[in-house]
């Protein structure tokens, strides 16, 4: 496809929106740049949307006065903060909370319930509209023919930072978009940063006949990453940068660039999520 060029990446997770993947770049590794990568990323769940109509007992819960069960309407739009060390929110693993129901005798004291409902929701992965999170990453390659005339410019590496939000589709599909900035450095060329756009889709497979607060432990996901302003051989290998490795150093390859204006990188990988893996 014209404009683009394809690579695959393959993620073996062990952290919440999180992993270490291998990555084989081709786009980079077989034309002007780096490859293959080996990345670590870790991610901060910090809000959680959910909706109070999808509580299990909306519209059922009984006015301790009157005995009969509020009207409640249509329902709100529920945000729950997280703190790094709640469940769901990082790599930290921790029991899903129960949910005790308190005698409710005003309108005041439902909302105020179903606020707690939804706090209980978000940290036992259930029900939820959606969440925000923020990931930072590492990717690191050491095998890379860009200076011809010495050994010591085979080391890539790209640091990044996303902010994202993620929809929970159904209970076992999630889809995600993220916006980023990501550094490339090496000895070959210094450094330059690349803003990206991330796409993910998410599939849950124990979640398809299960809400069990751990039915998101494990989760396939597949999508795709666009650097924004391309590349071209001079990114990852400037003379004068060589010279200062070794005088008779040379770029191997200062022809490339890319067809256009930005670089998509499709993925598909494996999540790990450990903060969900206790009841």
């Amino acid at each position: 496809m014209k404009g683009i060029r394809f690579a695959v990446a393959c993620a073996i997770a062990w952290v919440l929106q999180g992993s270490i993947s291998f990555a084989m770049e081709d786009w980079l590794d077989k034309l002007s740049g780096p490859g293959k990568f080996r990345e670590e990323f870790i991610g901060y769940r910090f809000l959680c949307l959910s909706h109070s109509v999808d509580q299990t007992d909306f519209g059922r819960v009984i006015d301790s006065r009157s005995n009969m069960p509020f009207v409640e309407g249509e329902g709100e739009v529920l945000a729950t903060w997280l703190t790094p060390v709640d469940r769901t929110a990082t790599v930290v693993p921790a029991g899903a909370p129960d949910l005790l129901k308190p005698a409710v005798t005003t309108p005041e004291a439902l909302r105020a319930y179903r606020k707690q409902a939804a706090a209980i929701d978000c940290k036992r992965d259930q029900r939820l509209r959606g969440y925000a999170i923020v990931s930072v990453r590492r990717a690191v390659t050491d095998n890379n023919d860009l200076v011809a005339g010495t050994d010591d410019a085979k080391h890539v590496t790209i640091k990044g930072f996303d902010v994202g939000y993620v929809s929970r589709l159904t209970g076992a599909i999630d889809i995600g978009l993220a916006i980023g900035l990501n550094r490339f450095s090496g000895p070959a060329f210094g450094s330059f940063n690349k803003a990206s756009i991330t796409t993910s889709l998410d599939f849950a497979p124990f979640a398809i006949a299960s809400d069990d607060p751990r039915a998101h432990f494990v989760k396939l996901t597949v999508g795709g990453k666009m650097f924004l302003g391309g590349f071209e051989a001079s990114d990852f290998c400037k003379p004068e940068v060589a010279r200062a490795l070794n005088p008779a150093a040379s770029c191997a390859n200062t022809t490339w660039r890319s067809y256009g204006s930005y670089e998509v990188v499709p993925t598909i990988g494996v999540i790990l999520d450990p903060s969900v893996f206790r009841k």
